[in-house]
C-alpha cells in the first residue's frame, strides 16, 4: 500500500493499493474484523492503525501475512513492513527501513518472495 499523494504511483508495483484517508487496519481482537484493511467513514468502535498518517511511516507499507487467514485473536495483527522514524529507533511490532531500501523491495517482490525477519 502506499500514499499517492506522497509516492509517485510509478514507483511501486502495479499490484499496490492506494491508501486513503479512509483506510484504517484493525488492531482489536474483539474486532470482527480484526487484522484486516478495512474503510472507515466514521468513528471505528474498536481499537485501529490509522493508515493515512501525518508523519511519512506509512507512506509505503507492505502487510505481512501473519495471523491474516482466519486470525486468532491477541496472536499479533498490523504488523507491516514500513518506512522507519530513523536508526535504532524501534517500532510497535512492525519491521522499519529507510523509503529507498523500501522502495528497492517492492520493486523486487514477485507472489514467490518470502520475506524473513531475523532478530
Amino acid at each position: 500500500m502506499y500514499r499517492p499523494d506522497k509516492i509517485s504511483g510509478i514507483h511501486v508495483p502495479r499490484q499496490t493499493m492506494a491508501i486513503r484517508p479512509f483506510h484504517i487496519w484493525s488492531d482489536d481482537p474483539q474486532d470482527p474484523q480484526y487484522n484486516t484493511l478495512q474503510n472507515i467513514t466514521t468513528s471505528p468502535n474498536f481499537s485501529h492503525e490509522r493508515m493515512y498518517r501525518a508523519d511519512s511511516l506509512y507512506d509505503l507499507v507492505i502487510p505481512f501475512d501473519y495471523n491474516r487467514t482466519d486470525p486468532e485473536p491477541g496472536k499479533g495483527s498490523a504488523i507491516f513492513l514500513h518506512v522507519w522514524r530513523g536508526p535504532r529507533i524501534p517500532t510497535e511490532g512492525c519491521v522499519a527501513v529507510k523509503l529507498e531500501t523500501l522502495l528497492w523491495i517492492t520493486k523486487n517482490l514477485t507472489s514467490r518472495t518470502k520475506i524473513a525477519i531475523q532478530a
